[in-house]
């Protein structure tokens, strides 16, 4: 949480994040929780004293080989790439992937400004028109993939 803040503007990059390790599962929902609500919550210190908190501006980006999927709430917040491959052997989708990572600015600040254009406008308001149909057929997709998912509409609808 503390890297969070300090991050300011940057991406925070969470490498090879695994939910069953330490307190993995617990601390991800709590980080991905505070980062997109702008801070960590209020606590009292020892001294019942609100303690400092500090706003949170960061984007986070995890890398890892599973998703901490039983809060739907976090799901629902996360954009989850994934890079299909068999154990143990080769990835070459994942290894162009790593190996072209220096472009990652540039392909998020040309989205940002299409985003911005006006020739997004209909798109968008396509892409709106949709989306029942769209919520729909991914919350079947998810209960097919994860029967035992928490409220798969939600996680849907983002």
């Amino acid at each position: 949480m503390a890297l969070a803040a300090h991050a300011h503007d940057l991406p925070l990059l969470v490498d090879n994040y695994k939910p069953t390790t330490g307190g993995g599962g617990r601390d991800f929902i709590n980080l991905i929780q505070n980062i997109l609500e702008g801070g960590e919550k209020e606590r009292l210190n020892r001294a019942s004293e609100l303690r400092d908190t500090k706003p949170i501006f960061t984007f986070p980006i995890f890398t890892g080989e599973d998703v901490q999927a039983d809060d739907s709430a976090s799901l629902a917040r996360v954009l989850v790439v994934p890079f299909d491959w068999q154990h143990g052997q080769d990835n070459p989708v994942l290894a162009q992937a790593q190996a072209h990572r220096q472009h990652l600015a540039a392909v998020g600040r040309s989205w940002i400004s299409w985003l911005e254009s006006t020739a997004s406008a209909p798109i968008i308001a396509q892409a709106a028109g949709l989306f029942e149909k769209t919520r729909a057929e991914w919350a079947a997709k998810l209960r097919e993939v994860r029967p035992d998912a928490a409220n798969p509409l939600r996680v849907a609808s983002n």
